[in-house]
């Protein structure tokens, strides 16, 4: 009996350790420079609010809401100087579509670069998991209203969430990655945007698949992230973010990637596309995000306002 209380003792101190060891445990702290408008913050929150409360749930199901949603991105980007085209394919017997905006670039025309997130969600609240990636897409567009680009750059909204049989992963994703291979695009790099509005400046706020230890312990910062291909690419973009202004910035390059198998990246990793991923870690970060207590008020908009600041200015200088 002792033995077997023993190994009970044991079993539970490694378990402890374990758990332990994915918390951050590296601790700086810096001065941010803010150095984001506050027209960024209105605008990601007028976005919040119009696809967390007008069209909370837009998929297969909702159809009209899924349509109205398309319909509001597309007049959005074009309000901000994009040329639209919709790109509609079959999902579960409905027709849905993929929202394509181009902005042509001045000096890098022989290949492109795209950011994109889904649009869709099927879930009430879910607001940083659903809606913060388009939220800080159409932010991202609308600070590029007027500017000039050193290539040409294509803003896309996906439906991605939806299942079916011939797509069952990522079907807008599947679709957009299909036209670029028959139409020969040349892609310089690929920016998923994912769930991207949670930042906390409290220790112990953000975890780690593993090895925590050489992590920071706060969740203040955005990850770049992407498989060792793109590693060049991440670079690239991470470095461009940190030239605007010194908001943290998390480079992560592994072929062992975090949450690769939920995220869009992987369709472009695939087809040998350089892909990254914006984030704010999601479930390692925000135990509640996908629930009905991921809502906009635990959104960080001043934090995620510099975030779409930073990359906005990469982006239009790649």
């Amino acid at each position: 009996m002792k033995k077997k209380i023993n190994w009970v003792i044991v079993l539970a101190s490694l378990m402890f350790i374990l758990a332990t060891l994915t918390f951050g445990w590296s601790y700086k702290k810096e001065d941010i420079v803010w150095t984001a408008d506050e027209s960024i913050n209105k605008s990601i929150e007028k976005n919040i609010n119009k696809f967390s409360d007008e069209l909370e749930i837009r998929n297969i199901k909702n159809i009209d809401n899924l349509n109205k949603a398309k319909d509001y991105i597309a007049n959005e980007l074009e309000e901000c100087g994009f040329e639209v085209t919709v790109q509609e394919f079959e999902c579960q017997g409905k027709t849905v579509a993929n929202v394509i905006g181009r902005k042509k670039g001045t000096k890098k025309s022989d290949s492109k670069i795209v950011l994109c997130t889904n649009y869709d969600s099927n879930i009430k609240k879910g607001v940083d998991a659903q809606n913060s990636g388009i939220a800080a897409l159409l932010s991202i567009a609308e600070q590029m209203k007027g500017k000039e680009s050193n290539r040409d750059i294509e803003v896309t909204a996906f439906v991605n969430l939806q299942r079916d049989k011939e797509n069952s992963e990522f079907p807008g994703s599947s679709v957009y990655i299909d036209k670029l291979k028959k139409q020969n695009e040349k892609v310089a790099g690929v920016i998923v945007i994912d769930s991207i509005g949670r930042y906390s400046e409290e220790i112990l706020t953000q975890r780690y698949p593993f090895n925590g230890i050489n992590n920071p312990n706060r969740g203040n910062y955005v990850a770049v992230i992407s498989d060792k291909n793109s590693a060049s690419l991440n670079n690239d973009i991470s470095g461009g973010m940190k030239k605007i202004s010194n908001f943290p910035v998390l480079t992560k390059t592994s072929n062992i990637v975090l949450e690769k198998q939920k995220s869009a990246a992987k369709l472009f990793w695939e087809n040998n596309y350089n892909a990254v991923i914006l984030t704010d870690t999601g479930i390692y970060r925000s135990d509640d995000i996908n629930t009905k207590e991921d809502t906009k008020e635990k959104i960080n908009y001043k934090y995620m306002a510099q975030v779409m600041n930073n990359l906005t200015g990469a982006v239009l200088n790649y």
